[in-house]
């Protein structure tokens, strides 16, 4: 039995009225540093904040539209232990800023604008995250359940920019390479908008991979099979690298319910299965053995004129850094920010030419905004499935740093079309 930071009250739906301090040991409340006096208060780093000292403990996540940017509602940050907070972010900077939120001690409508603020503030950024980027700090990231994405995610399960935008695009050639823009989505989405505006964004991914009929399609990297089913079920031969048992096994449970089509499932990244005709790569999470493993695919597996199709977030701005510190610790030990240079290099040197990059930054942005308002609402869901309060928080908190990563440019979200030579 994990010792709990405060005891439990009945009727209490606080964030931390049970907290396992063995599930999650960083959390407990730190201790005063005897160097407190030199140091600044969190505010005070924020002056274009809100700063609302409230008392008790932070309630659980409440459902509701997000603010809009430069409203009162979106600089209001709510402190429920600015103590702890000023300590954690002295000591540990972004990853004590977003702990201290996971433990309840700071709340807002939307971390995601003071979170974008700290990620500016690298005089503050302790050495210690600058120099040990991958020292653990729990046992083991949890993992999500496809049950658990089912919570907030529409029907289609996907988890990439959505396409709210069923029109023309602006388009410029630059050096060979035609750079279409989505401009940002007006009137702004609603939930029940994402459905269809997901279905629009399959059906991009496919024209721009220029399928035809009894096509060889190559996945590696699918989500939770979306664009891969609709291929199959266009009447291409699919086939699907599975990355996880999960994810394999999710695939299996769809395609047997899907109508037409062929799709058959490998485990495993690297087995050389064929040539094929096209191949397709969506990762919602930028996964390092997703892309050492594409230069020897497009190299071995795709046929001389094939097309290749990648969609992921990559690094943006040389010099915005994002805090993966706290993301290696916490979400994903996998993660590796590539840049859109370094994937073209990659297979450029593997035979392959860009010949389009489509800029989704804008509806990526309001896809997550939609799935943290899904996710508010099904609190009482993901909870049900074992996830505690400090995981829920620790979600929102995955949701607003994707945000905040976007709009300070860290993120850009970008799909790229190759062809081989």
């Amino acid at each position: 039995m994990g010792e709990y930071c405060c005891a439990p009250q009945e009727g209490d739906d606080s964030v931390m009225s049970l907290l396992d301090l063995s599930q999650w040991p960083r959390l407990a409340t730190p201790s005063a540093s005897r160097f407190r006096l030199r140091q600044r208060h969190v505010r005070d780093e924020f002056p274009q904040f809100m700063w609302v000292t409230e008392a008790g403990e932070c309630p659980e996540l409440a459902p509701g539209r997000l603010p809009l940017k430069g409203t009162e509602a979106a600089r209001t940050v709510k402190l429920y232990d600015e103590t702890a907070v000023d300590e954690r972010f002295a000591r540990d900077g972004w990853l004590g800023l977003a702990e201290s939120f996971m433990a309840g001690e700071w709340d807002a409508q939307d971390p995601s604008y003071l979170w974008g603020a700290a990620m500016s503030l690298k005089r503050v950024l302790p050495r210690k995250e600058r120099s040990q980027r991958r020292e653990p700090l729990v046992a083991s990231p949890r993992d999500r359940s496809f049950e658990f994405f089912s919570t907030y995610l529409d029907e289609t399960f996907n988890l990439g920019a959505a396409d709210f935008i069923n029109g023309p695009r602006s388009t410029v050639v630059n050096n060979g390479v035609a750079e279409v823009y989505l401009d940002d989505p007006s009137p702004l989405p609603l939930r029940k908008d994402l459905y269809d505006a997901q279905r629009r964004r399959v059906s991009r991914v496919l024209l721009d991979a220029d399928l035809r009929r009894r096509d060889k399609v190559l996945f590696i990297g699918a989500e939770w099979g979306e664009t891969a089913l609709e291929a199959a079920a266009f009447g291409c031969d699919v086939t699907v690298l599975c990355e996880s048992p999960q994810v394999e096994k999710i695939l299996t449970t769809r395609a047997d319910m899907a109508q037409g089509g062929q799709l058959r499932l490998i485990p495993g990244l690297f087995s050389n299965t064929g040539i094929y005709d096209v191949l397709i790569s969506i990762s919602p999470l930028p996964h390092d053995t997703i892309f050492e493993a594409l230069p020897q695919l497009v190299s071995e597996d795709v046929a001389p004129r094939g097309r290749i199709v990648l969609e992921r977030p990559w690094r943006g701005r040389p010099h915005q850094e994002m805090p993966l510190a706290w993301w290696w610790a916490y979400v994903d030990t996998d993660t590796q920010l590539r840049s859109r240079e370094e994937c073209v290099s990659a297979l450029t040197a593997a035979g392959a030419r860009l010949t389009q990059a489509t800029h989704c930054g804008h509806h990526y942005l309001r896809s997550l905004e939609l799935w943290d308002e899904g996710f508010r609402a099904h609190v009482s869901q993901v909870g049900a499935l074992g996830y505690d309060a400090a995981y829920r928080r620790l979600w929102r908190m995955a949701l607003a740093l994707a945000r905040a990563g976007v709009r300070t440019g860290a993120l850009e979200c970008q799909r790229l079309v190759f062809q081989k030579h």
